[in-house]
């Protein structure tokens, strides 16, 4: 079985623009870019429309952040 596990501080990530619940956004960034099976634009765009206008800018800023971990570490899974 080949399995990858990759440690992502999604929690502590959140938690620096303020909200530790959207740790599942800073997953879901990360998800996206290592696995391609989806596009960015795609992931930000089912943000926009579907979470609580509250709450639109900060599950985009932690999307944002975890496409930018998954970018700067090179991460691209075969899946």
């Amino acid at each position: 079985t080949d399995i990858t596990a990759i440690e992502v501080h999604a929690t502590q990530m959140a938690g620096e623009i303020g909200v530790k619940l959207a740790a599942n956004m800073v997953m879901l960034g990360f998800l996206q870019q290592a696995t391609r099976l989806f596009t960015e634009d795609n992931l930000l765009e089912t943000i926009r429309e579907n979470v609580p206008e509250w709450s639109i800018d900060v599950n985009l800023e932690a999307a944002r952040r975890g496409i930018e971990l998954a970018k700067n570490a090179g991460t691209v899974l075969e899946v």
